[in-house]
């Protein structure tokens, strides 16, 4: 049975990960996010040196300090040098989940190099997502030893940020070809329309034309596609006549992840058909 300073050890750090993935939840950016997380962690777990590093293109770099400034770890070669011992013949930050206390180091120590400074418990964790790795925390201490529970907190905490990065990055991805696809469309020399859920998801530019020439085929064309819609079925080519403009259109049904999505292309044919 566990004892009272147990329990309210494990309750402690439960509200430290409740904490920072409630922040974590609420944020817009996570890369904004990530100096206040590291400063929260700092401030709870003893540690005597913490470093977040980012990672581009499989590069180290050092990107907030505690327990040493910044700019004396800048230079350091982490993907060559940074932390080694003899003992274990890995230099550091470790690009996979470790715990390392003194049962590993049998009595020598982790030594950063060109400082001198001599460490006996490491946790190191990456932020990563299947196998792509966004960034490496670091905790290093001189005398008081990590134990599993400060590793799986922190281990819950490093996960909590590579989701959301992953999430952002598939955001940005997303919106990228959104803009892309916009742009294509934007081009296009058919009016298009894409409607679902009962609105209008997307007009492109010729759309917007033709549907400013009367109020008229504006109302119209909403009539006919709200029409379509509720019929679910698939226009092949058909024509209508709005006051003096003869509008060509066609339409197509697609059920995507369980929802009807309408694509309606038209064309304002008045001047083809009179010079026919």
């Amino acid at each position: 049975m566990q004892n009272i300073s147990e329990v309210e050890l494990g309750l402690y750090h439960y509200k430290l990960i409740y904490s920072i993935v409630s922040f974590i939840e609420s944020t817009d950016n996570i890369n904004n996010a990530i100096p206040t997380i590291f400063d929260t962690i700092t401030k709870n777990i003893k540690t005597d040196l913490a470093i977040y590093f980012k990672v581009n293109s499989n590069k180290v770099e050092p990107f907030i300090s505690y327990g040493i400034e910044i700019e004396k770890i800048k230079n350091i070669e982490w993907d060559k040098d940074g932390i080694i011992s003899t003992t274990l013949d890995i230099s550091l930050p470790i690009k996979s989940d470790s715990i390392i206390t003194e049962t590993l180091l049998k009595g020598k120590s982790l030594i950063l190099i060109g400082l001198g400074y001599k460490f006996d418990s490491l946790i190191s964790l990456p932020i990563k997502h299947k196998k792509e790795i966004y960034g490496i925390l670091l905790f290093l201490n001189k005398s008081k030893k990590f134990n599993n529970q400060e590793y799986e907190t922190l281990k819950i905490i490093a996960n909590q940020i590579a989701h959301h990065l992953e999430i952002k990055k598939l955001n940005e991805l997303f919106e990228k070809k959104c803009k892309y696809l916009t742009s294509i469309f934007n081009y296009m020399s058919s009016a298009l329309i894409i409607y679902y859920d009962n609105e209008i998801k997307f007009i492109n530019k010729k759309a917007k034309e033709i549907l400013q020439i009367d109020k008229s085929i504006s109302e119209n064309i909403l009539e006919i596609i709200k029409k379509i819609y509720s019929q679910k079925t698939n226009i092949a080519r058909q024509e209508i006549k709005i006051n003096s403009r003869i509008i060509g259109y066609s339409a197509s049904i697609s059920n995507i992840d369980s929802t009807d999505i309408l694509i309606f292309i038209f064309q304002d044919i008045t001047n083809f058909n009179i010079n026919k």
